[in-house]
């Protein structure tokens, strides 16, 4: 008896490890994040350098930027992740329906921040603010381009998922929640490295 019991504790002690070890998408998926955030690490060093040797040329253009469309665009961002996260829940559940109408909105604040930031670009440019005005502007646009860039990857890779569930019409399986999970973990580190461009181009004196 006392043996059978020892088994049981064991047992549940094994399915507590396990639950607790779950890692989220694939592992591959986790690297590539990681060697993002590096590339970005390195990039707001040199931003934060340069800066310091300019500080005053750097606040003077910095007052050229819209506080606004930087709240805007942090809005849509912030938005198109809590419908990711909603997305994920429901496919967890099995609201298969839920599931793309959720990521249909995610999309949609992919979509419009995109056009958004093209808006911003094109008022720039017709003000005289381009990638060789300053030293600023160089780090403005290859700063936010390459974000841009992956705003446009994380939206597709939701694209992709939302017309792979759509085609399949069927409860989810344990791989398309895995696919899931990675479109909202890149997607989470496209939010994120947004909020330290917005604090580091638009906001810090």
């Amino acid at each position: 008896m006392i043996s059978t019991n020892k088994a049981e504790s064991f047992s549940v002690q094994v399915k507590s490890n396990v639950k607790q070890t779950y890692l989220p998408s694939e592992l591959g998926v986790w690297m590539f994040v990681f060697g993002d955030m590096l590339v970005f690490t390195l990039l707001f060093g040199s931003y934060a350098w340069e800066r310091s040797q300019q500080h005053s040329l750097f606040v003077t253009s910095q007052a050229e930027l819209s506080q606004t469309i930087g709240v805007i665009n942090t809005l849509l961002l912030l938005t198109g992740s809590l419908f990711v996260v909603l997305a994920l829940h429901a496919a967890r559940i099995g609201r298969f329906a839920l599931v793309n109408k959720l990521l249909l909105a995610a999309i949609f604040t992919g979509i419009t921040f995109f056009i958004n930031k093209l808006f911003e670009y094109s008022d720039k440019v017709s003000n005289d603010f381009t990638l060789l005005t300053n030293d600023f502007f160089m780090f403005y646009y290859m700063l936010t381009g390459i974000h841009l860039l992956h705003v446009i990857v994380a939206t597709g890779v939701l694209v992709f998922i939302w017309k792979r569930l759509k085609a399949n019409q069927s409860p989810l399986s344990k791989d398309s929640i895995k696919h899931l999970e990675s479109g909202g973990i890149v997607w989470h580190m496209v939010d994120l490295l947004w909020i330290a461009l917005f604090s580091l181009l638009y906001l810090i004196k």
